[in-house]
């Protein structure tokens, strides 16, 4: 019996808004003034035996399961590609639309979110159209210097997000992962199709946030073209970044803006062609996917958590202790809006159906997990992992918002609380990992 033969294909679209769109990620208004770099939708489709699998990855600061199965549905009716073998992830750059309507945060646009699941889905549908006999090499390198865990111990036991100029000795809250995981598609005459990689990191930064741009995630793209050539498609997806970003708390590098996003990709962009350069090359591998069910639940608004709400709508200056605020109240300049955050929460159903995604290619495990996830947790499944190397998707088909460990929520922090794009309660990021763990393990 002959192996089956691999094929892969992979291809672009362009996800970039009107200007005039409000930008989603920071706190406040900012209308797009221009456009620093596009936006865009990037799908590569790997074929072994029966359909394909298909990682999109979109620069955008999340999605919701609604989108994304308007997504899905649009690529299986016709790319006939079932919708447990698609994943569709975030890079969560800052500086992208709105695709959530809260009633504290950026504004959505209506026409901008109607058209949004089918250009998504055209960069699946044209990946498998390109499908052409392929080989692919997988490798891990670490980056230096760029991965921080953005949360500190203060002397009281508790933790604050970000160091900031405080003085003293930064004391990090818990680990980082500065591993790159790389995947490498050639044709059969050796020429790039695309390079896929991954890492558990924050989003950088632009100089001018109130420009639309991929962030560091479309430099990379730059970097690994320079290299391998300008028809490759080159993907940079976020991992468990939950609480890592890029800033440096003695402050030795520059802390953020355009050039330190060029560094950056320039030393992911690295990272990865160094990871796949020497690796083996093999076309008869096994490509395979599945979907585990998982129900999220809310975190319970307290009677207290309700009165102070109000309270604080009436008078800002009321000092936000939330029943999650540990250590800090929630600070002032945006108690009302986290006060405004915690009724519209409350108003959310207890609990709602949401999905893992399972994904092997080849020596290559890959856990698509719905929301920001903390490092441990990605830790920890890589420890456990049946695979050779294991790479976790964050922000993938649905937005649960961060998901700390159960002491991140003892200690408190910037992560711990709670909103309707942050929404579940203490314990759902093991619940996750333990439902992965589990289907591992099997019967």
């Amino acid at each position: 019996m002959t192996e089956p033969q691999l094929r892969v294909g992979a291809a672009e679209t362009d996800l970039t808004p009107p200007l005039g769109a409000e930008l989603a990620g920071l706190f406040e208004t900012r209308p797009a003034t221009g456009v620093e770099s596009p936006l865009l939708a990037k799908a590569i489709a790997v074929q072994a035996d029966g359909p394909p699998v298909v990682l999109i990855t979109c620069d955008l600061l999340y999605l919701p399961a609604t989108l994304t199965d308007l997504a899905k549905s649009i690529i299986a009716g016709r790319a006939g590609v079932p919708a447990e073998r698609i994943v569709i992830s975030c890079t969560h750059t800052h500086t992208g639309p709105a695709t959530i309507r809260t009633g504290a945060g950026a504004a959505v646009d209506p026409h901008y979110l109607e058209d949004l699941p089918g250009r998504i889905a055209e960069s699946a549908i044209l990946a498998c159209a390109r499908l052409r006999p392929a080989t692919i090499a997988v490798g891990t390198a670490t980056v230096d210097g760029i991965c921080f865990n953005r949360r500190y111990l203060t002397d009281d036991g508790f933790v604050i997000t970000h160091f900031g100029n405080r003085s003293g000795e930064p004391r990090p809250a818990g680990p980082t992962d500065p591993t790159v995981t790389a995947l490498l598609a050639e044709d059969g005459d050796g020429r790039p199709i695309a390079l896929w990689a991954n890492l558990s990191l924050h989003y950088v930064g632009i100089d001018d946030q109130t420009m639309i741009s991929s962030d560091y995630y479309g430099r990379f793209a730059e970097a690994v073209r320079a290299q391998l050539g300008s028809d490759v498609i080159a993907v940079l997806c976020n991992g468990a970044s939950g609480d890592i970003n890029n800033v440096d708390p003695r402050r030795r590098v520059p802390i953020t803006g355009t050039r330190r996003a060029i560094l950056v990709a320039r030393a992911v962009a690295g990272a990865a062609l160094a990871a796949t350069a020497l690796a083996e090359r093999s076309s008869a591998i096994t490509v395979d996917a599945r979907r585990l069910p998982f129900r999220a639940h809310r975190y319970p608004v307290t009677d207290d958590d309700r009165e102070l709400a109000a309270k604080i709508i009436g008078d800002p200056s009321t000092e936000a202790w939330f029943s999650y605020a540990q250590g800090n109240p929630v600070p002032a300049p945006v108690a009302e809006r986290f006060a405004r955050n915690l009724l519209e929460l409350d108003a959310m159903p207890p609990e709602r159906p949401t999905a893992i995604g399972l994904i092997t290619i080849g020596d290559l495990g890959l856990v698509a997990l719905p929301g920001e996830v903390f490092v441990e947790h990605g830790l920890r499944l890589k420890e456990h992992s049946p695979h050779r190397l294991t790479a976790i998707i964050g922000l993938a088909d649905d937005h649960l918002g961060y998901l700390p460990t159960r002491r991140a929520f003892e200690q408190g922090g910037y992560e711990t609380w709670r909103s309707p794009t942050s929404w579940t309660r203490p314990g759902t990021g093991e619940d996750l990992v333990e439902t992965v763990l589990k289907e591992w393990e099997g019967p």
